[in-house]
């Protein structure tokens, strides 16, 4: 391949919003070199105005880059299924990287760290991260799908990491934490199915204004739940009650920001006060991840979960127009939105984005 300026144009690697310590923050992907050294790379790359550019759309071109990328930073060797999730390091990364925090801020000086990921999937990604780059981890990771708890068996034992890492078949999908007997963990971690439906996720997509930067591979158990992520981490929640003697912190990612508010309403219900979210801004995608603990050290550097309520107070400048006008403004706004009158309801969408690209 000719010689030309490498680039990146993937939502799941940004120049910004990644945490501080992750390897690609602020280093966009130098395609050039890391085609010569996986070139099963090769096939996807195209050269568009003086750039590589990656075809992030294409299914096999992100394993093959996720591949590459666990091998190459990190040395893991891993397979992935044609019909499973295929996982972008760098987000995961992100997640490994804040648990690292909480632990390091809330349990320092342990010399060893134990932790569970609840539905592994078939890459193990999270144990296969997370005791890569931290000598004194090991995992209990649980899986429901046969085909996912199979491929992560075997990923685990290429890597050579069957006395760090166990995975457990889960039975019983209604029982989300599923720790072993007897064992303490310093914490849990999560990546639930966002989704109640396909519908949802079809009006996800059809919610965009533009199309998506990267595929999703997902298949329907990784993607979808009775209750979508809401009810999976609220059964997170409530079963944490029976296990906060037996683990320190709970974590789980959050894929809409709609699910924070509901949450911070069941852990105030159950009494719990020592919590905290994150953001995660990776490129054009936003996600949250939500940390509990029964414990009494508290994370001084987490955004609290109440900075995500919705204000109640505002301010305004001052007027510019009469206030003789302001009538005229606002019945002009209401009728550009098609709304009857000031006192009614509105009987057509005319203000979301799905309806102003119709």
């Amino acid at each position: 391949m000719s010689k030309r300026k490498s680039d990146v144009l993937d939502d799941t690697i940004s120049e910004e919003g990644h945490h501080s310590r992750n390897i690609y923050a602020n280093k966009p992907l130098d395609f050039e070199i890391l085609v010569k050294e996986f070139p099963a790379l090769e096939p996807f790359i195209t050269v568009h105005k003086n750039r590589l550019q990656f075809d992030f759309l294409n299914a096999d071109g992100q394993r093959a880059l996720t591949k590459a990328l666990l091998k190459r930073d990190f040395g893991l060797s891993v397979k992935l299924p044609h019909d499973r999730l295929c996982p972008p390091v760098p987000n995961r990364l992100d997640y490994i990287l804040w648990v690292e925090d909480i632990l390091h801020e809330t349990l320092p000086g342990k010399k060893s760290y134990k932790g569970i990921d609840i539905g592994v999937g078939a890459s193990c990604i999270y144990p296969l991260l997370g005791c890569a780059r931290n000598k004194d981890w090991s995992f209990l990771g649980t899986e429901t799908d046969t085909v996912s708890y199979k491929y992560a068996q075997k990923n685990v034992k290429r890597n050579n990491m069957d006395d760090r890492i166990k995975i457990k078949f889960n039975n019983d999908r209604t029982s989300v934490l599923t720790p072993e007997k007897d064992t303490s963990y310093d914490f849990c971690m999560c990546n639930p199915p966002f989704y109640a439906s396909q519908q949802e996720i079809d009006d996800a997509a059809d919610a965009k204004e533009l199309p998506p930067y990267a595929i999703c591979t997902g298949s329907a158990s990784e993607m979808i739940t009775q209750g979508g992520e809401y009810s999976f981490i609220e059964t997170m929640i409530n079963q944490s009650l029976d296990y906060k003697d037996h683990i320190t912190w709970f974590t789980s990612l959050i894929g809409r920001k709609k699910t924070i508010k509901p949450l911070l309403a069941i852990l105030k219900e159950k009494g719990i006060e020592n919590y905290a979210v994150r953001d995660f801004c990776l490129g054009k995608t936003k996600r949250w991840a939500i940390a509990w603990s029964f414990g009494s050290k508290r994370l001084a550097e987490s955004a609290h979960l109440r900075g995500y309520q919705p204000k109640t107070e505002f301010e305004t400048g001052p007027l510019f127009e009469a206030s003789e006008n302001l009538e005229d403004h606002l019945d002009a706004i209401l009728k550009d939105l098609e709304m009857p009158g000031r006192e009614g309801e509105a009987t057509v969408n005319t203000w979301s984005r799905a309806a102003r690209r119709g």
